[in-house]
């Protein structure tokens, strides 16, 4: 993940693809009902393994970009989620719209059975 002998740098997309592998790996989990918080505590101990031995300045450099990518996952996550979310309720306010109409519609219906059983009561006799 670092690249060079004097002032290395981290390679971001190598950073991005083990924040990628991590996410992916939680979600998997998260589907099948497994613990997460553990897996989460298991990638951190990972993650510490990898950087133990560098130096402290790459370690923290380390640290920032591998927090910036894993806060970018999880904005993306957050606006997948709630565009989907969005895009439910849009289908539930149409839901509502039909089922209204419909409702309406079975009103003005009864009425009109109700109307054409009293005419015909009254121009029976």
């Amino acid at each position: 993940m670092v690249s060079g002998v004097e002032g290395r740098k981290v390679d971001r997309n190598a950073v991005r693809a083990l924040a990628t592998k991590e996410s992916a790996e939680i979600m998997a989990c998260a589907k099948a009902g497994g613990n997460v918080f553990q897996l989460t505590l298991d990638h951190q101990d990972a993650f510490d393994a990898l950087i133990e031995p560098l130096p402290d300045a790459e370690k923290l450099a380390l640290i920032k970009v591998h927090t910036q990518e894993l806060n970018a996952l999880t904005l993306h996550l957050k606006h997948s989620e709630a565009a989907a979310v969005s895009e439910a309720q849009e289908r539930v306010g149409e839901t509502d719209t039909y089922t209204e109409t419909y409702l309406i519609l079975g009103k003005v219906l009864g009425l009109v059975v109700i109307v054409g059983m009293v005419l015909l009561f009254i121009y029976r006799k």
